[in-house]
C-alpha cells in the first residue's frame, strides 16, 4: 500500500472514531485519494494517549502524510500535532457543517434533521443526481 500512496504522491490521512456514547468506538484511519482503510482500532475514546499510539504504528508503516483530516477534536489535533508535526491539518468538512448546525441551530438543526429523514429527502436527491447527470457513485 504504501507504494501505492506514494505513486500518488503521498498519503491523505483522514481519521475518524465511530460508535455510540458510553461504548467502545472504532477509530480509523483511511487514505483520501483511494479511500483504503490502512488501519482500524478499538478503543474505549478518542483520547490523546490512544490516537498517539495508533499515530506512531501508522507513522512507522507510511510516514508523514502530506494532509490529515480530522474532526474538531482536540485530543486528536493535539496527538496529530505531536506525531506529526509537519502535516497540516483540514477540518473534514462533514464534521464542520454537522457541528455548526447543532452549535449555531441548536434545536431547531434536531428538528430540520429529523424531518429530512422522516421525507427521505436525501434518497430523493440522489435519485434526482443520478436522472440529471450528476455522478452515479454518489460522490
Amino acid at each position: 500500500m504504501k507504494a501505492l500512496f506514494l505513486k500518488r504522491g503521498g498519503v491523505r490521512l483522514h481519521l475518524d472514531g465511530t460508535g455510540e456514547t458510553g461504548n467502545e468506538i472504532v477509530f480509523m484511519a483511511k487514505e483520501g485519494e483511494t479511500g483504503i482503510t490502512m488501519d482500524a482500532q478499538i478503543s474505549t475514546t478518542e483520547s490523546k494517549k490512544y490516537v498517539k499510539a495508533f499515530l506512531q504504528a501508522l507513522n512507522s508503516l507510511y510516514g508523514t502524510p502530506i494532509v490529515v483530516v480530522i474532526d474538531m477534536s482536540e485530543q486528536i489535533r493535539e496527538a496529530v500535532t505531536e506525531v506529526f508535526p509537519e502535516a497540516p491539518q483540514q477540518i473534514c468538512h462533514y464534521h464542520l457543517v454537522n457541528n455548526l448546525g447543532k452549535r449555531i441551530f441548536k434545536e431547531k438543526y434536531a428538528a430540520f434533521r429529523k424531518s429530512m429523514v422522516e421525507m427521505r429527502i436525501l434518497s430523493q436527491l440522489k435519485k434526482n443526481e443520478r436522472r440529471y447527470g450528476g455522478d452515479p457513485n454518489g460522490d
